[in-house]
């Protein structure tokens, strides 16, 4: 055998050991999925209905219809601060706090 193909040879084997070398010594890299809390991500209540909305009487109607509101209004202020709290858990996580 020729020097030259031999030189190649040796090369070509050289090289291929120092990347299976190389590749086993290469740290192990593993994905870990990041979610929300799971308390963040459940749907947000539906107040319950008065029992005064179905009624004949104009004012019971409209007191019964007021809370109704006001309660649907207290619900979306609790809906919009676990939303705000989402928000916050995914700033700390990109800063990797």
């Amino acid at each position: 055998m020729p020097c030259a193909t031999l030189n190649s040879i040796s090369t070509a084997f050289l090289a291929l050991t120092c990347a299976a070398a190389c590749a086993a010594c290469s740290p192990r890299v593993e994905r870990v999925a990041l979610t929300p809390p799971p308390a963040l991500l459940e749907d947000c209540p539906h107040p319950p209905a008065p029992a005064g909305i179905v009624t004949d009487n104009v004012n019971a109607y409209a007191a019964a219809v007021t809370g109704y509101v006001n309660a649907y209004a207290a619900a979306l202020d609790t809906c919009n601060g676990g939303k705000a709290a989402l928000r916050q858990w995914y700033a700390d996580m990109a800063r990797g706090e």
